[in-house]
C-alpha cells in the first residue's frame, strides 16, 4: 500500500507501508503500481515499470493537461477505467472515464459548498444531484448588537432534513439600565448552501422597570455557509419584536457567531 502526497507549491512525498512498517520518499512526482524503496525490489512488476519509466521519460516541466493525457493513455490497460490530472496551482481536478470526454471539478469550491460525495454519471457528462452536509445536532453560540442593547446566548438545534432544524434559544439582552433574558422554540432553514433565516416563539422574562413576564417573536435572515468542516460561521440580522401590554417594541440588531455541529 502507497500514498503519494502533493502541495500546490510542487512538493510532494510517496509513503509506502509494508507490514506496518512506514518509508517516505520525498520529492518523487511519479508513482504507479509498485514500491520505490529497495527494500521491497522484488515486489516490482515488470509492467509496472514499464509504465513507470514510460512516465518518467515522457515527463518535463512544459507539459499542459492534454499533453498528460496523452501520456496516461501511453500507459493505460484494458482494466483502466479512470485517468486524473490535478493542477495544484488552481486546485482544479480533470478526469475522464475510459475514452470519455475530460471532464473537472474545482476542489476548493467543492470542499467550500459542502461535506459531499460527488457524484458523476459514467456514460455521459450530467452530474447527479449534490447532496448537503447532514448533522444531527447544532450548537450556535451567537453575540449582537444594537442601537440599544447587546445580547448573547446559545441555540441548540436538531436537524430535520434538507437543511431544516428546530430547537430552543437562551439570550441575555443587556443595557446600563435593563437586563432581561428570552426562551424560547426556533424554526430555522437554510437555502442555496448559504442563506440561513429563522423564526421563533419567545418568551420575555424579566422585562422592564417591573420584571415583566411577556411573548415576542424573533426573526434572523443571513449567511451561514455549508462548508466542509462541522465549524460553520454565521452572521444575520436578527428582529426581536416584544409584545408589551399597551404596545410593541422592536430591536433590530446585527448578529455573529458560530455553529457547531455533530
Amino acid at each position: 500500500m502507497h500514498y503519494k502526497i502533493v502541495d500546490k507549491n510542487g512538493n510532494s512525498a510517496i509513503v509506502e507501508i509494508d507490514n506496518g512498517l512506514k518509508i517516505i520518499k520525498q520529492n518523487t512526482k511519479i508513482m504507479t503500481n509498485h514500491y520505490l524503496n529497495s527494500k521491497n525490489k522484488l515486489k516490482k512488476s515488470k509492467e509496472s515499470l514499464k509504465r513507470f519509466y514510460t512516465i518518467q521519460t515522457s515527463s518535463n516541466n512544459n507539459l499542459n493537461k492534454d499533453d498528460i493525457f496523452k501520456i496516461l493513455q501511453k500507459v493505460s490497460v484494458k482494466d483502466t477505467l479512470y485517468s486524473v490530472v490535478y493542477n495544484l496551482t488552481t486546485q482544479t481536478i480533470f478526469f475522464k472515464y475510459k475514452n470519455q470526454q475530460i471532464k473537472n471539478i474545482s476542489l476548493k469550491d467543492e470542499l467550500y459548498k459542502t461535506n459531499q460525495n460527488i457524484k458523476y454519471r459514467l456514460k455521459d457528462t450530467t452530474i447527479l444531484p449534490l447532496k448537503e452536509s447532514f448533522s444531527n445536532l447544532f450548537i450556535r453560540p451567537h453575540f449582537g448588537y444594537s442601537k440599544d442593547y447587546i445580547h448573547f446566548g446559545t441555540r441548540v438545534l436538531l436537524d430535520i432534513e434538507n437543511n431544516k432544524r428546530y430547537g430552543i434559544e437562551v439570550t441575555k439582552f443587556k443595557t446600563n439600565k435593563d437586563n432581561f433574558y428570552s426562551i424560547g422554540i426556533i424554526l430555522e432553514q437554510r437555502l442555496w448552501q448559504w442563506f440561513n433565516m429563522s423564526i421563533g416563539t419567545i418568551g420575555y422574562f424579566s422585562y422592564g422597570k417591573n420584571n415583566d413576564n411577556i411573548i415576542g417573536l424573533t426573526s434572523n435572515l443571513g449567511w451561514e455557509p455549508d462548508n466542509h468542516i462541522p465549524f460553520k460561521p454565521f452572521i444575520t440580522y436578527r428582529n426581536d419584536l416584544l409584545f408589551e401590554k399597551t404596545h410593541t417594541k422592536t430591536i433590530h440588531s446585527i448578529s455573529v457567531g458560530f455553529a457547531f455541529a455533530f
